[in-house]
């Protein structure tokens, strides 16, 4: 199972992020300024660090109505036949309303990049900066997690990538309790799959963390 770790007692709310972003504004380096935006953005899909860190430039696509993000996940798992660990890999597909601010945010980092950089291939290429200033880009190589840590940190130390699942988590807990008045089975299901969890156990732990009106076990049974 999955360990859920909360590092602060309360979850980012909607001022925060729209903090977050505004100190990105702050940032003078086109480059940095436009990254940094798009990497909140993209955390508030919920994915992991590693899943934004490997997004190539082929997994973005629209059409009129729809910005899609394709992430891939992955999953390990064992075979049957030696009990070895083998690496699955799935992909999800993230839609955002193409008028959403989030989405034109994505869209405006990509459209530089791909001006700035022809032919590149990741969404977040490695960067080289020395002294603060940007020397190099890679574009053979991805940004590594700590990159991605280190761009949330510098926009709000009290926030981190992992706070973002946190965050759409409780967003669903939420919804659920203003629709059907508590937490249900369809609660679990649908953190399972907004945060592409394995166990059901590890969304009902989110549940049971972020349910204001607290509900009684059987309403829960997890299977």
């Amino acid at each position: 199972m999955t360990h859920v770790l909360v590092k602060r007692k309360d979850v980012i709310g909607d001022k925060e992020i729209l903090d977050e972003l505004a100190n990105a504004n702050m940032i003078k380096d086109e480059f940095k300024r436009l990254k940094a935006r798009a990497v909140i953005s993209l955390l508030e899909s919920g994915k992991r660090t590693n899943e934004l860190t490997s997004l190539e430039i082929d997994d973005i696509s629209e059409d009129t109505r729809f910005l899609y993000v394709r992430f891939t996940l992955s999953k390990k798992r064992k075979t049957k036949a030696h009990q070895e660990k083998a690496i699955q890999l799935l992909q999800r597909t993230k839609t955002y309303n193409i008028n959403s601010d989030m989405a034109q945010i994505i869209r405006e980092y990509l459209s530089y990049l791909l001006q700035k950089y022809p032919g590149v291939k990741h969404l977040f290429p490695r960067l080289h900066y020395v002294f603060g200033n940007l020397v190099s880009v890679d574009l053979n190589q991805h940004m590594n997690r700590l990159e991605i840590w280190r761009t949330v940190k510098a926009l709000n130390p009290l926030d981190w990538p992992h706070a973002h699942r946190e965050r759409r988590a409780c967003k669903i807990v939420e919804q659920h309790q203003k629709i059907y008045g508590k937490a249900t089975m369809e609660t679990i299901f649908s953190v399972r799959k907004a945060l592409d969890l394995k166990e059901a156990a590890t969304a009902y732990r989110y549940i049971e963390r972020y349910e204001v009106q607290k509900v009684e076990e059987e309403d829960l049974v997890i299977s």
